[in-house]
C-alpha cells in the first residue's frame, strides 16, 4: 500500500500508484466495519464527485466495496488540502486572493 496521509475515525487515506501507467491517485479506504450509514455517505461523496466537472474540483475515479471496506479513489493533488494551507499561511493571503478562492472554490461546486 502507498504512503499514509490522513487517518481519522472511519477512514484512512493514504496516496497510491497506479501499476499499469504509474499515474498517482489519493485511495481513501473505509475502516473494517463501518456502519452502513458512513458507507453510504462516501457513496454520496463519489457519486457527486463523478457528477462534477470542473476544473477546481478533484475527481473522483472509481469506488470499490471488498471485505467491509470501501475504497475510494481520487484524482491526487499534489499539495496539501486546502484547510491546512488556509490555517498555515492565513495572515499572509490579501483580501484579492481570499476572494478568488472563495470563488474558485463556489465554481468549482
Amino acid at each position: 500500500m502507498g504512503d499514509q496521509i490522513y487517518q481519522n475515525g472511519t477512514s484512512t487515506v493514504y496516496v497510491v500508484t497506479r501499476k499499469s501507467d504509474k499515474v498517482r491517485f489519493v485511495m481513501k479506504a473505509t475502516v473494517k466495519g463501518t456502519i452502513e450509514n458512513e458507507k453510504e455517505r462516501v457513496k454520496g461523496e463519489n457519486a457527486l464527485l463523478q457528477l462534477i466537472n470542473s476544473e477546481h474540483v478533484i475527481k473522483a475515479e472509481e469506488i470499490y466495496e471488498f471485505d467491509d471496506r470501501l475504497y475510494l479513489f481520487l484524482d491526487y493533488m499534489d499539495g496539501k488540502e486546502l484547510t491546512t494551507i488556509i490555517k498555515h499561511f492565513h495572515k499572509q493571503y490579501s483580501d484579492e486572493f481570499i476572494k478568488f478562492t472563495i470563488w474558485s472554490a463556489a465554481k468549482g461546486l
